[in-house]
């Protein structure tokens, strides 16, 4: 089912913003097609583009060869649009109008090519474009899951961290980097309490050294 379009598509690949439409297996070749036309189409127009620049550098007489130059006495001067409506135009014209258009070239393609690769990719895997996206989302799902199976852990290396940078090692530090300690072992303590209820918690209370008792504020029961 397409959102956007909120349709049912048959074998659904994605929706294409570019020709507003969902792309299925009913038009996918359509759709590849058309972006592998569009791809040697630029490829084409660079070729060409970079001949007549490199023509025009080693030999500009051969770009000269319509019979409509034969009016044409002034050697800095170029007809553009030919042969449809030749447009008296000077050389640097010429060359801006070729490098702009060689740039944009050069863009598209980087963005075809890009799409080009990827389609081929996915006919290789046999896949689709939504199921390659679902893949993606549970990878990363279960990175995610991975990294927060211990939550203490990552709450105990991070208030140390910071703590341990910002206090410095003043008097007034020392102190409070050791309620920071405090924090680690109760945290660790209350874990084992979750898990192994009240007689492993007294035993955990134990290990604590003996200013650590003194100083947490718990009421033990």
């Amino acid at each position: 089912h397409c959102i956007s379009c909120n349709k049912c598509v048959s074998g659904f690949d994605h929706h294409c913003k570019w020709i507003n439409n969902c792309v299925g297996s009913r038009n996918y070749w359509f759709f590849f097609s058309t972006v592998a036309s569009a791809t040697a189409g630029m490829l084409c127009l660079i070729a060409i583009l970079l001949y007549v620049l490199v023509q025009y550098l080693v030999n500009p007489g051969v770009l000269r060869t319509d019979p409509r130059y034969e009016d044409v006495k002034n050697m800095n001067t170029w007809l553009l649009f030919l042969p449809l409506f030749p447009v008296q135009v000077q050389t640097l014209i010429v060359v801006i109008i070729g490098m702009l258009v060689l740039l944009l070239d050069f863009l598209g393609l980087v963005h075809l090519g890009q799409l080009l690769i990827f389609h081929i990719y996915l006919k290789a895997k046999k896949m689709t474009t939504f199921e390659y996206l679902i893949n993606n989302r549970k990878e990363e799902s279960s990175k995610h899951q991975a990294v927060r199976k211990d939550p203490y852990v990552q709450m105990d290396k991070g208030v140390l961290q910071q703590g341990a940078g910002a206090l410095g090692s003043s008097a007034q530090g020392v102190k409070a980097k050791s309620s920071l300690l405090i924090h680690k072992h109760l945290c660790h303590f209350c874990t084992s309490v979750n898990q192994d209820g009240d007689s492993t918690a007294r035993g955990h209370l134990t290990t604590l050294p003996q200013d650590f008792r003194e100083q947490a504020p718990v009421t033990w029961k």
